[in-house]
C-alpha cells in the first residue's frame, strides 16, 4: 500500500471522529434542562391572598416546595402554572420565603416577599390630643372591619377597599396616667391591634373635699394629692403665721403624695380660715381650706365647777361641789363633782399633775336611784392647764378642776 493511501485513510478517520463529536455535542445541548418562572420574584401586599406563577420548562415534569412554608402554601399545581396562597401579614416587618421549582437535575429558586401591614395601613399607632379628631388610611382592596374600646369613636368602622378612617376620643381623660387601648382591625380573618394613646389631661386632685376642720389646738394635717404635673404649693399670705408646709412624702404611685402642714394653736375665741393652693402654671389649681375653731368658751371661766359649752353659764349653779381623793399606789387624783339633790356623781380618773393639753381622760358618770346605780364612761379632753387649774370638755359640758 502506498504512502498516499495510508495518509488518505487517516484523514478520513479523523474527519469521521470530528463529525461524531459535533453530533454528540449537538445532542447534549438539545437535552439540557431549563426552568423559567414568571413573575421571577413576586412581591405582594400585606392582604393579598394568592398569586399565579407561570412555569416554563423542557422537562416532562417538575415539582415545587417552599423552604419554610409557615405563612405561604401551594394551593394548586398544574402542568404550566402554580398558585400560591398566603395569610395576611399583620406584622410590621416584611417577610420572605423561597419557592424551589425542580425539573430533573435543575432547581430554580423563586424569592417570594410579602410586605408588612404598613403596605395597606398608613400608621402603626395613633396618639390623640384631647377630643380632637385624627385619621389614618387603609389601602386594602379587600373587606375589613374595626372594633374599638368604648371610649373611642371611628368612622367608618367597616368597608371594602381603600378608605380614610377618622378617629376621636369621646371625652378628655382626667387621670394621672395616659389612657390607651387597641383598635382591632381585621383583614381576611387576621387582625392587627392598632394601639391608641390618649395623653392624660393635666390635673391635680386633693383629698378631703376641699375642707379640713381642726380644733383650736396645735395640730398637724395631711393632704393627699394625685397629679401628673409638678405643682407648687402656696399658702395665703394672711395665714402664713399659723399654717406652714412641713413635708411632702411620695406614696405608692409615681404621682401620689402626702403633703403635711403644721397648724399653730388658735389663741383666740374666734374661728379662722386659711387656704392652701396647689398650682401648675396659671391654668390648673386645686385648693384646700383649713377651718380652725377658736378656743372653747369654757376657757373664759376661771372658777372650778361644771359649765355648759354655750352661753358660758354655770350648769345647775349652786347645786354642785368639788371634792377630790387620792388613790393608793398611783400618782393619779380622782375628782368628784357631787350633786346632793339629784344623787348624781361625776368622777374623773387618770388626772395627774403632768396632764397636758390634748390628753384624753375617762369621765365616769354615776346615776343612783331606787332601782340601783348606773355607770357611764365617756372620753374627756383637756383644753387648758394653768395655775393648778385644768379645763376639760366632754360633749356639751365643760369642767374646771383644781389639782
Amino acid at each position: 500500500m502506498s504512502i498516499n493511501c495510508i495518509m488518505n485513510r487517516k484523514l478520513l478517520l479523523a474527519a469521521a471522529a470530528l463529525a461524531l463529536t459535533v453530533v454528540i455535542s449537538s445532542c447534549n445541548k438539545e437535552k439540557e434542562t431549563f426552568v423559567n418562572v414568571t413573575p421571577a420574584a413576586p412581591v405582594l401586599t400585606a392582604d393579598e391572598q394568592d398569586i399565579t406563577l407561570n412555569v416554563e420548562t423542557n422537562a416532562p415534569s417538575w415539582s415545587a416546595k417552599f423552604k419554610h412554608g409557615n405563612w405561604v402554601k401551594i394551593a394548586y399545581k398544574g402542568e404550566e402554572s402554580i398558585i400560591i396562597k398566603m395569610e395576611p401579614n399583620v406584622g410590621l416587618a416584611d417577610r420572605t420565603d423561597t419557592l424551589f421549582i425542580t425539573a430533573k437535575d435543575v432547581t430554580h429558586a423563586v424569592p417570594v416577599m410579602q410586605q408588612s401591614l404598613l403596605s395597606i395601613l398608613s400608621t402603626s399607632g395613633i396618639t390623640l390630643k384631647g377630643t380632637d379628631e385624627t385619621s389614618f388610611n387603609i389601602t386594602s382592596k379587600n373587606a375589613w372591619t374595626i372594633e374599638t374600646p368604648e371610649w373611642l369613636r371611628v368612622n367608618p368602622n367597616a368597608g371594602i377597599g381603600p378608605a380614610t378612617v377618622k378617629v376621636s376620643a369621646l371625652s378628655e381623660y382626667e387621670d394621672v396616667d395616659n389612657r390607651s387601648g387597641n383598635m382591632k382591625i381585621t383583614f381576611n380573618g387576621k387582625y392587627y391591634n392598632l394601639h391608641v394613646v390618649q395623653p392624660k389631661k393635666d390635673v391635680i386632685y386633693v383629698s378631703g373635699g376641699g375642707k379640713i376642720n381642726v380644733d383650736a389646738f396645735k395640730a398637724e394635717i395631711t393632704v393627699g394629692t394625685r397629679t401628673n404635673v409638678d405643682y407648687t404649693v402656696e399658702i395665703d399670705e394672711a395665714c402664713k403665721s399659723w399654717i406652714s408646709r412641713k413635708s411632702a412624702v411620695q406614696t405608692k404611685a409615681l404621682r401620689e403624695f402626702e403633703e403635711t402642714f403644721d397648724i399653730s394653736a388658735n389663741d383666740t375665741f374666734e374661728e379662722r380660715k386659711g387656704k392652701i393652693v396647689f398650682k401648675y402654671g396659671d391654668a390648673i389649681s386645686q385648693s384646700v381650706t383649713v377651718i380652725q375653731k377658736g378656743k372653747d368658751p369654757i376657757l373664759k371661766e376661771t372658777a372650778p365647777g361644771l359649765y355648759t359649752s354655750s352661753g358660758n353659764t354655770v350648769y345647775e349653779p349652786g347645786k354642785c361641789q368639788l371634792s377630790r381623793s387620792y388613790k393608793s399606789n398611783s400618782n393619779s387624783v380622782s375628782f368628784r363633782i357631787l350633786y346632793p339633790e339629784s344623787v348624781k356623781a361625776i368622777e374623773f380618773t387618770g388626772l395627774t399633775k403632768d396632764v397636758k393639753v390634748g390628753d384624753m381622760l375617762n369621765l365616769t358618770v354615776q346615776e343612783v336611784s331606787e332601782s340601783g346605780t348606773k355607770t357611764y364612761i365617756y372620753e374627756t379632753v383637756v383644753l387648758q392647764v394653768e395655775n393648778s387649774l385644768v379645763w376639760l370638755k366632754c360633749g356639751t359640758r365643760g369642767f374646771i378642776v383644781k389639782i
